[in-house]
């Protein structure tokens, strides 16, 4: 019988799915203890191929393997490689790249397929940072698939069947397959296996992957016995300023195997390797070695929080600040959006909290309450009430929102959402000390949602969100894509690091702080190297690109095709966390691209602004600023203080 994972959906009228575990969410803060009842109960099913041990456990959402869990057949990309698992076979490719003007891409196209000699069922039995491990079974019997990123050779275990390898055309040499695409592929089959006519394989266990040239067989040949079976990341900090990474893969019989490291690794290196081979993929040239483990040294970003208090004109930032202040409240319905609306009522108490401390001013206590009572509302829940709180989702163990938006409900962007409430709430606690207290531990919630640091709690997923081998994020909760997982907003991923960085800071948790800072570090590292193209790993033709997928980079976004959409869109919320985005070398380059195909809607103009100015693009004018169409993330008056300390 085929294993299944449900997670129980109820459908609005609005159309929007929301999760509905069968125990119900557990609302977080409960205002009046009177309540004790279950949320809705179920309504449709949805299912994800998972063995009963990790059913146990937190869902393993936005993960790079999501694609290979749901119902439909879709190819996932561990790198070099890119494998699609069905009831029938196991395909595997290396793919070519294909650029246009709007992306680079890459189409699935099997190099060489492993046939089953029947129908089985499949799932994931095991993963973490590296590996993945999947069961084949049927009344016949079972196999093991194990993958690991960074390695070009697939591992089938504990096997009894034999297979067909379909688009093998003969053997070039011992052990090395020629496919019918010209690739050639390193097989290793152990324990009895045989290999007849060529392509009809069998034995209890069988290496198999892309080999870039014969000459390499030395090294295939040493590695491929040796079966993965776990990796494990390890943090170290130094003086709060230094991060050692270190990545091990552990062999069933401790020997050594290939550990595959990209070019955002390459010059955190603690030492350098003795490269066997590389080969290219979409994140550039993938360089392996044999060995253990992989250490990594990095300098941690650390956001200054000290404001400049020089260089204002404080006429100019009234001004401003009389502009901000005729629109207080919330205005939407969206979590997403009330959000940054909440993330831009928070950035306005720093300069009325400057005004007033002038002239005696109310300012400060305007922008508060407002601030202080949307917080609450979510923060609280009401028996009866069905919108604007958070729940606990005892089947994903997470935190949702009522009500949900963008796909949250299935894990989609809580790193985005979470992190403007957490970033409100830090800039609240800073003068509202009851405040700070009585919902510190809700905020805590959500940190652990976004960014559980302790693989010891196992109440949430370990880093829900971030990607120890890409080291971002991926936005996509569960939904399965042909080219993977995805994220677009590398900035508001960013945000939310930093956001949790706050709040670590005005609780005094030293180890919340160092994974924040960590994660903050090399989301950067990633967003400079990927969407900003700082070391050209894209085309010369892409400038920058706003959304990454692990099978594509495109100069596109899921809600517009406006330029000032593409770009903006990888810039916003600007705030202290923000000025990683100067010293961006390419940044006249990709200033005048934008130029040159504006639309003129003046879409997120605020934000492209900000980043022109901090790169000395654009000059710092008074009398244009206050003119710019605003994000609702962003007001004129914070702005304004951000540029001229900047200058």
């Amino acid at each position: 019988m085929k294993s299944t994972f449900f997670i129980f959906l109820t459908l609005f009228t609005t159309g929007i799915a929301i999760i509905i575990v069968s125990s119900g969410l557990k609302p977080l803060y409960i205002e009046e203890e009177v309540y004790s009842e279950n949320s809705p109960e179920i309504s449709t099913t949805y299912t994800l191929k998972l063995s009963k041990d990790l059913q146990k456990q937190p869902l393993p959402t936005n993960k790079w393997f999501t694609g290979s869990l749901g119902e439909k057949d879709n190819p996932i990309y561990p790198y070099p490689y890119s494998i699609e698992l069905s009831a029938t076979q196991i395909a595997y490719s290396i793919p070519s790249q294909i650029t246009l003007e709007q992306g680079v891409f890459q189409s699935f196209s099997p190099d060489l397929t492993i046939e089953f000699d029947n129908t089985y069922n499949y799932e994931l039995e095991y993963f973490d940072a590296l590996l993945a491990r999947y069961k084949f079974y049927n009344d016949t019997g079972f196999f093991k698939l194990t993958l690991v990123r960074g390695n070009p050779l697939i591992y089938i275990s504990e096997c009894k069947n034999s297979f067909i390898l379909k688009q093998a055309e003969n053997f070039k040499e011992e052990k090395v397959i020629v496919s019918e695409s010209g690739k050639l592929f390193y097989l290793e089959s152990l324990e009895g296996a045989t290999i007849q006519d060529q392509k009809k394989i069998s034995g209890k266990y069988i290496a198999l992957g892309y080999i870039p040239n014969e000459i390499y067989l030395e090294f295939y040949q040493k590695t491929a016995v040796n079966l993965p079976v776990k990796s494990e990341v390890n943090f170290t900090f130094a003086d709060n300023s230094k991060l050692g990474l270190e990545y091990q893969i552990y062999t069933e019989n401790e020997g050594d195997t290939f550990i595959g490291f990209l070019p955002i690794h390459k010059k955190f290196l603690e030492k350098n390797v003795d490269t066997a081979f590389s080969i290219s993929t979409i994140r550039g040239k993938l360089e392996t070695f044999i060995g253990k483990e992989l250490a990594l040294s990095i300098d941690l970003s650390v956001p200054d929080k000290s404001p400049y208090k020089e260089g204002y004109i404080l006429a100019e930032l009234d001004s401003l600040m009389k502009i901000d202040l005729s629109t207080l409240s919330v205005q939407s319905s969206s979590i997403y959006f009330i959000g940054k609306e909440l993330f831009r009522l928070a950035n306005m108490l720093e300069p009325a909290i400057l005004l007033d401390k002038t002239d005696s001013g109310k300012r400060t206590k305007l922008i508060s309450e407002v601030l202080k009572s949307e917080l609450i509302d979510w923060f609280t829940y009401t028996k009866g009430e069905n919108n604007k709180y958070f729940a606990y989702d005892t089947s994903g163990k997470g935190i949702l929102a009522q009500k949900p938006d963008f796909g949250s409900e299935r894990y989609n962007d809580h790193h985005f959402h979470y992190g403007y409430f957490i970033y409100a709430y830090t800039q609240l606690a800073e003068i509202d000390t009851e405040f700070k207290e009585k919902y510190a531990g809700i905020v805590t919630k959500l940190v652990l949602d976004i960014m559980n640091y302790n693989l010891d709690n196992t109440s949430y997923p370990f880093l829900r969100y971030f990607d120890l081998f890409e080291w971002h994020s991926w936005a996509n909760g569960l939904d399965q894509f042909r080219d993977g997982n995805n994220q677009e907003s590398v900035s508001e991923a960013i945000n939310a690091w930093y956001a949790v960085y706050l709040n670590a800071r005005i609780s005094n948790n030293l180890e919340m702080q160092n994974y924040a800072l960590s994660l903050y570090t090399m989301e950067i590292e990633a967003a400079k190297e990927y969407w900003w193209n700082y070391n050209s790993v894209l085309p010369e033709n892409l400038p920058f690109i706003s959304l990454l997928w692990q099978g594509k980079a495109e100069l596109a976004t899921f809600f517009s095709n406006e330029i000032e959409a593409k770009l903006g869109i990888i810039i916003l919320p600007i705030s202290r966390g923000s000025f990683y985005l100067r010293n961006n070398p390419n940044a006249l380059i990709q200033y005048q691209y934008f130029i040159n195909n504006m639309s003129g809607s003046g879409f997120l103009e605020d934000q492209i602004y900000f980043w022109a100015a901090i790169n000395n693009i654009e000059e710092i004018n008074f009398e244009k600023l206050k003119t710019i169409n605003l994000d609702s993330s962003n007001s004129y008056s914070y702005m304004y203080m951000l540029l001229k300390e900047n200058h």
